[in-house]
């Protein structure tokens, strides 16, 4: 297998779809395909719809826009359009199509599925995320006041030019149209899927959907007639998902899986980072990247001034850092530093828990209050999740955490009345474009402040929007100083309002934003995957025994929140869970640090995630001693020892079998979990 070094999925699948504007793209031969690995399923496919890590490189390499970027840069490059033109004022651009471009339906692309494509995603009734981006073109504000259907300022000249007029310059808009949301979708698909277009979709893209089975996979197939002449190179690209990520990289070594998705798991950041056979594989840059936590205005008491300065000043950055292995640095504003517009002499909330617990009490909270923070369920997120939660009980703020599918606590953050705290890493802002505005609009202003909408702190300046219109109606680069002093001011004044905690900016990142090991196929590589869930079936009881098979050589078992347990388990009730082992010696209550470190952790893996052991037979079995088992602040927590934090994100007891060999098994060959006796 030929290992290219990438920085992640987004650059992966970029890179399938635009290496003919590489200079190594007559190195790269056609044919082959390619497995990612994600833990959480994908939610949608739909490219007004879709806003998070995951989803938008998959829908980057089904869809095409008006613009794009150089591979590799923020240098802007046509995609669709073949040529444009801009006004003297730069309020008008006329846009000249490819002619000949094909949907995946067959049907030839024109202009007016552009001005479809942009009204549509206008729409209050799509409920598009990005809608406020184009709060610049000229009939925006009737369309998002739902006094019209469709934006006057654009227009269709003939079948392959569209003419777009703003109501104002607009510095960024070119960057607007090459992001997702200005992807171009053919009206009578959407019409014929509707709500389940982001399931069934079609562009124009490098790859079309070959299948989507739901918790199991995605394939995106080459697009034969795709415009651009000798890519994508790849002829399928398979998406598995139901993997923890620890699991994903125990596929990658054994050469089963191409890209962890999720990244290098925390656990083993360092083993991977030194391991000297993944020397080649790791890259180190930096990203406009700001991790935060959300406030929502609208739930008190977070209506309250005092509060949300309270928490900025109870949560310890340093801390939130060193749990994601100093990959970042302590962020005291939205904006990264690298990011035009940072403010190099502001400092932000000092740490002080006492100063905190003044506040409070200023808010008349002197007794502190109960809330809930939810977080993306993959790690290191709940362990973060689980820092703030120690920093703000220690002013007496009392947060139950919340921890599921980034799907879920984006949906809850879509809404005014959800979600009070949101830690937004994993899902946290990371620039769509190489500009100040990026960091306000969307997440920060009012247009984000909508259902559907990325502000989930529900923070809405009707100033400060001004000052953020003032600062973009700038295009003259000779005032682009003015502009970004402008934008500093503007963000400052977000600080005094207090409406995020800032955690951390990404600075150094390996491999992407978790830190991704990326090795290219040169062959097609194929594995089966199914997924089941065994909930308990008994009443649990203290030395409970039961014992699962090893039947094929994938065998990982995990905490899985799919089912609902059987029986429920009493708070504080002790019990065991034994199978036999086959590798290291057994740890027991009594154990110590210095016992955990004896382990041969080749072969047992004491990680947040699945326990597997590596290299065991058909007929071997895996020995695991659950001492206490109870409801944690934000789930179940398995206590075992050596193991660390086994599931405590997980509301739901049930075991579950990641993947095996169903060719070789089938299903009358599952394991089953012994009765207890």
């Amino acid at each position: 297998m030929k290992k290219t070094v990438l920085a992640g999925a987004a650059a992966l699948l970029a890179a399938t779809a635009l290496t003919s504007a590489s200079a190594l793209a007559d190195d790269i031969k056609q044919g082959g395909s390619m497995i990612v690995t994600y833990k959480d399923d994908v939610s949608t496919l739909d490219p007004a719809i879709g806003y998070d890590w995951q989803n938008w490189s998959m829908i980057k390499s089904l869809f095409d826009g008006l613009m794009d970027y150089e591979p590799g840069t923020t240098n802007l490059m046509t995609d669709l359009a073949e040529d444009y033109t801009i006004s003297d004022d730069g309020t008008v651009f006329t846009f000249k199509l490819r002619e000949g471009v094909k949907f995946h339906n067959g049907r030839e692309m024109t202009a007016e599925d552009v001005k479809y494509s942009l009204d549509r995603v206008t729409n209050p009734a799509t409920q598009s995320p990005g809608a406020g981006f184009f709060g610049s073109i000229k009939g925006f504000d009737a369309v998002a006041a739902g006094d019209a259907t469709s934006l006057e300022g654009v227009t269709v000249v003939d079948p392959y030019t569209v003419k777009i007029e703003l109501s104002r310059p607009d510095a960024t808009f070119l960057h607007v149209m090459a992001i997702n949301f200005s992807s171009i979708v053919p009206k009578e698909a959407v019409e014929e899927f509707g709500a389940d277009f982001g399931k069934h979709p079609v562009g124009t893209g490098a790859f079309s959907l070959e299948e989507w089975t739901l918790g199991q996979r995605l394939v995106f197939k080459r697009n034969e007639d795709y415009w651009r002449a000798g890519v994508p190179k790849l002829d399928e690209i398979t998406f598995e998902v139901g993997q923890e990520p620890v699991v994903a990289l125990l596929r990658l070594q054994r050469g089963e899986a191409d890209i962890p998705g999720d990244g290098i798991p925390p656990a083993k950041f360092l083993e991977v980072t030194k391991d000297p056979q993944y020397k080649d594989l790791i890259i180190e840059g930096g990203q406009l990247h700001t991790g935060y936590v959300t406030m929502n205005v609208k739930m008190p008491p977070f209506d309250k001034l005092e509060v949300r300065k309270a928490v900025n000043m109870a949560i310890n950055k340093d801390r939130v850092v060193r749990i994601i292995n100093g990959r970042a640095v302590p962020a005291n504003q939205p904006l990264p530093p690298t990011m035009p517009g940072y403010d190099n002499e502001y400092t932000g909330y000092a740490y002080d828990p006492e100063a905190a617990k003044a506040l409070l009490a200023e808010a008349g909270l002197a007794d502190g209050f109960e809330t809930e923070l939810y977080v993306y369920n993959t790690d290191p997120n709940p362990r973060i999740a689980q820092s703030i939660q120690a920093d703000l009980a220690e002013i007496g703020i009392k947060a139950e955490i919340k921890a599921l599918a980034q799907a879920n606590v984006i949906a809850a953050g879509g809404e005014p009345d959800q979600a009070p705290m949101i830690w937004s890493g994993g899902m946290a802002w990371i620039a769509d474009f190489p500009d100040p505005s990026n960091f306000y609009g969307p997440i920060l202003g009012c247009a984000g402040a909508v259902k559907g909408g990325w502000n989930w702190s529900w923070y809405c300046n009707e100033e400060l929007d001004k000052q953020a219109t003032a600062a973009d109606s700038i295009t003259d680069p000779a005032k682009k100083a003015e502009r970004e002093e402008a934008w500093r001011k503007i963000f400052i004044s977000v600080m005094d309002d207090a409406a995020w905690r800032r955690c951390s900016t990404s600075s150094v990142s390996r491999c992407g934003p978790s830190g991704w090991v990326a090795p290219m196929p040169s062959s097609s590589i194929r594995s089966t995957f199914l997924s089941t869930t065994t909930t308990f079936g008994r009443k649990m009881c203290s030395n409970c025994k039961a014992a699962y098979t090893i039947h094929a050589a994938q065998h990982h078992f995990g905490w899985d929140n799919s089912n609902a347990p059987a029986e429920t388990v009493a708070p504080g009730t002790v019990l065991e869970f034994e199978c036999l082992d086959s590798s290291a010696g057994q740890l027991t209550p009594e154990s110590t640090v210095a016992d955990v470190s004896t382990l041969d952790f080749g072969k047992i893996n004491p990680v947040n995630g699945p326990i597997y052991v590596d290299g065991a037979e058909p007929g071997d079995a895996l020995v695991v001693k659950i001492h206490e088992f109870k409801p944690s602040g934000f789930g179940w927590t398995a206590n075992i020892p050596g193991f660390g934090l086994l599931a405590d994100q997980f509301k739901d007891p049930a075991l579950h079998i990641w993947s095996y060999d169903k060719d070789k098994l089938g299903t009358s060959a599952l394991p089953r979990l012994a009765r207890c006796r």
